[in-house]
């Protein structure tokens, strides 16, 4: 049983130098579905929005938020509050699952628009040293949204970066349904040109 091989991973793990949740989940959820977030979290355009500390540059935090794009574009639906779990349970459903092109394509086309539009720049607002990943993850659903549904993204107007109904949705107690629901649909607003 896979939720037995994480909660038993995560125990040996415990009194060493620690893994985190995604290196061990690339580790137990070995397939297709983990061979393309790890060779999508290497892409030039996605790379250049991450600044993370030193700590996060090697440990699969660049994997994660992969990962959380895929599961929040396509299932956050199902979010129960608890991160850690549902993408666990993501990745175990879909591990092995195949005609993963659609997957790259969408989520290529998202980091490209984003780079362009950021010139290269990390994704950064205001007061913030490195990247605020539950930000940089809702900007890229909301603008995924955006092309799935067959729509062109658009640039948002000055200082979109730091809109505050996104900046709220986005800090303190993130991890409730509300909260997620209300960045993601304020991020794809804001790039479907429908603020």
């Amino acid at each position: 049983d896979t939720d037995v091989r994480f909660e038993l991973f995560r125990r040996l793990n415990a009194g060493a130098i620690a893994l985190t949740g995604q290196e061990i989940r690339s580790c137990i959820y070995q397939g297709p579905l983990n061979d393309l977030i790890e060779e999508l979290a290497s892409d030039p355009n996605y790379r250049s929005l991450l600044k993370l500390k030193k700590g996060d540059m090697e440990n699969g935090t660049a994997e994660e938020v992969v990962l959380k794009y895929f599961a929040y574009l396509y299932d956050h639906e199902s979010f129960g509050e608890r991160v850690t779990e549902f993408l666990n349970q993501y990745m175990q459903k879909h591990a092995r699952d195949v005609g993963l092109a659609g997957h790259r394509s969408i989520f290529l086309q998202t980091v490209e628009f984003l780079s362009a539009i950021l010139d290269g720049r990390p994704f950064m607002r205001q007061r913030t040293n490195v990247t605020p990943l539950n930000q940089l993850e809702a900007v890229m659903v909301g603008i995924g949204r955006v092309i799935v549904s067959g729509g062109q993204p658009v640039e948002p107007g000055d200082n979109w970066m730091n809109d505050a109904e996104l900046v709220r949705f986005s800090t303190k107690g993130t991890n409730t349904r509300t909260m997620l629901n209300g960045r993601l649909d304020r991020a794809e607003g804001l790039f479907s040109g429908h603020e």
